[in-house]
């Protein structure tokens, strides 16, 4: 039995990341700033053992890292002086990814709505894929499954998504992020341009037609691209889009047929377009449109993602993690 022990386990990543080795009978243990955090917790229900940030480094076979953890943490320290192999999460999941048929979706927002979308069409079409998440989910935010696919988030902070092996990529659009590590958009559309250059030639390309740097990005790669938009005629798009109090409905036409009316309980117009490309990797792969439907009306969305708190005096209340500029307009 494998031991792996995770530095910075309670991350929204990290938790998923370590579900994925517990389902496969690894022994995981873990530190945390936060022991006893609700993500703790689950992970500890399934037979993870956590202990406070600052305890000694358990005997283990390898150690995962959260990149928010410097080289001078003590757990790395004493990891490299026992010759014990340590990888980043960024590149333990890299490695993952080799060993199935990945489906990464990238893009500056909705890459977590979008995969875990993308993973539950999946799942009710009779896939068992796994996937990473880096949001709260009802059934968790990480699981290995039994089928061929495996979905995960591909994020451009600090070049991590050049770990990945992409089969597939969803692209949700591309906006300036991270000044930290990208000096502007110039490096931001190399850094994606550099990663849809990991898919092979029978790659597919999702993308959001009305994007203009995702489709600069895309011009002159030769990849298959798959273009969405809403009320804007693209391979995939929704036209008699309604925004309800109770969620979003809008006919699908692919390529010039109608394929039907799709329901789903997200709110907003940029979860209809979230929607379109979990949709339109999905029809990529053969998911028959009648699963799809079921899927997209069955998807209870991310937590803190415009999650619906609940509703007083006629007030809406809604929590979302929404910080960068164009996601708050």
């Amino acid at each position: 039995m494998k031991r792996v022990h995770f530095i910075g386990i309670g991350g929204a990543g990290m938790s998923g990341l370590a579900r994925i080795f517990l389902e496969q009978g690894c022994l995981v243990t873990g530190a945390d700033l936060y022991p006893c955090s609700s993500l703790c917790e689950e992970l500890k229900k399934l037979g993870a053992h956590i202990q406070p940030d600052g305890f000694p480094l358990p005997s283990c076979d390898f150690v995962i890292y959260s990149p928010a953890i410097p080289a001078s943490h003590p757990q790395r320290r004493k990891a490299q002086k026992r010759g014990i192999p340590c990888f980043s999460y960024p590149e333990m999941v890299g490695l993952l990814t080799k060993k199935r048929l990945t489906l990464a979706v990238a893009g500056t927002h909705g890459k977590t709505t979008t995969t875990a979308l993308l993973a539950h069409l999946l799942e009710v079409a009779g896939r068992s894929p796994g996937y990473l998440v880096g949001g709260p989910l009802s059934l968790g935010n990480g699981r290995w499954g039994k089928g061929k696919y495996f979905v995960v988030e591909a994020c451009e902070y600090r070049g991590s998504f050049f770990h990945l092996s992409p089969q597939h990529v969803v692209l949700t659009g591309v906006d300036f992020d991270h000044p930290d590590c990208y000096e502007g958009v110039e490096e931001v559309q190399k850094a994606f341009r550099r990663f849809l250059l990991l898919l092979p030639p029978a790659g597919v390309v999702v993308y959001r037609r009305d994007c203009l740097w995702s489709c600069q990005i895309l011009k002159g790669l030769s990849v298959k691209g798959i273009s969405v938009g809403i009320e804007r005629e693209a391979d995939l798009w929704g036209r008699r889009l309604r925004l309800l109090k109770s969620g979003t409905e809008m006919e699908v036409c692919y390529r010039g047929e109608t394929l039907g009316v799709l329901f789903s309980r997200l709110l907003g117009r940029h979860n209809a377009e979230n929607l379109l490309c979990a949709v339109g990797l999905a029809l990529a792969l053969g998911i028959p449109f009648t699963s799809i439907q079921r899927g997209v009306q069955t998807f209870q969305g991310v937590g803190r993602r415009l999650e619906l708190l609940g509703e007083g005096r006629g007030v809406l209340v809604l929590d979302d993690y929404g910080h960068h500029p164009r996601a708050v307009e």
